[in-house]
């Protein structure tokens, strides 16, 4: 009996530890691309404000499409490029979304958006660029939308609950300058077995500049870390 208990116990601790190996690959390789994609960010700002001569610009372009062709040796085509494992991490706002236009650590044609959990809400900060423009000095109203709309996505996850938004109404009360930070704030109230409302603000200095609500079809009751789940 002993016997059979623990060739059942080494068994288990073997699965247990190849997930847990699986997953600390998986962290490391989110790290990296992470590293990449911040990198790319970075080049890209420094495009859309370079003006060093187009000899130097013809250089840089080749060793870039030298760059994307050693990338692209291979491809993961899983829905998120084998960056997400098959546990929804909802410890933060980004855990699951690692390739989010807004908030994705991977994504480098993501904006330079930071948002944690704090009491209940939604909070953190954005710093929007020049590749970000719309008139001059001012950030384009659909990417400021964009930041609104994935504020009230994750806003439910305070909740235990995984929502697609409905609908949503934006309202514009400033223009957003780039080159500022932004206050972020987010927040969710559950309105039925299947509903939620969620609400948003971008402020500058304490100053509302955009303000959005948004009625969200709650698509999954999870559990979050350091909360109960969240089905009623």
């Amino acid at each position: 009996m002993s016997e059979h208990r623990s060739e059942a116990e080494a068994r288990s601790s073997n699965v247990s530890s190849e997930h847990r190996s699986e997953g600390e690959a998986r962290r490391e390789r989110r790290r990296v691309v992470g590293e990449l994609a911040s990198s790319l960010r970075a080049l890209a700002d420094a495009a859309v404000e370079t003006a060093v001569d187009e000899r130097e610009l013809a250089a840089v372009t080749t060793e870039v499409r030298n760059l994307a062709r050693r990338l692209a040796a291979a491809r993961d085509d899983s829905p998120y490029s084998g960056l997400h494992g098959r546990e929804l991490d909802l410890s933060s706002p980004g855990g699951p979304l690692p390739l989010s236009p807004v908030i994705g650590d991977c994504n480098p044609s993501a904006p330079d958006v930071r948002l944690r959990f704090e009491d209940g809400w939604v909070r953190g900060t954005a710093r929007l660029t020049r590749r970000h423009v719309g008139p001059p000095g001012v950030a384009h109203g659909g990417v400021a939308a964009m930041i609104a709309d994935q504020l009230v996505a994750v806003a439910p996850f305070v909740l235990g609950l995984t929502c697609v938004t409905r609908s949503m109404t934006v309202r514009y009360r400033r223009p957003i300058p780039v080159q500022r930070e932004l206050m972020l704030e987010a927040r969710c109230e559950q309105t039925g077995d299947e509903a939620a409302r969620a609400w948003c603000t971008i402020s500058v200095d304490d100053d509302v500049v955009l303000e959005a609500e948004a009625e969200m079809v709650v698509a999954m009751h999870v559990t979050r870390p350091g909360r109960r789940s969240g089905r009623r």
